[in-house]
């Protein structure tokens, strides 16, 4: 049961850091939704599966879409 609160302390985390426009907020989500798969192995509950590639799958578009946005910013200033 602690799991539970830790992923969901993590996801709170990421999502102050991605609203403060830090790209690391991206990637404690990405960490978070790799230990929700590791979450849902260990507990058997396998519909967390689904979820957590569709975070992970958007999360990473979202990394390389800020980390871009961030190159094009810094290049032109």
């Amino acid at each position: 049961m602690i799991w539970s609160f830790i992923l969901a302390g993590l996801g709170v985390v990421s999502l102050i850091l991605t609203g403060r426009k830090k790209k690391s907020g991206w990637v404690v989500a990405l960490i978070n939704s790799g230990l929700w798969v590791i979450y849902a192995i260990t507990s058997g509950q396998y519909g967390f599966l689904m979820s957590s590639a569709i975070f992970i799958i958007v999360q990473t578009r979202n990394l390389i879409a800020w980390a871009k946005d961030d190159r094009e910013a810094n290049h032109l200033s």
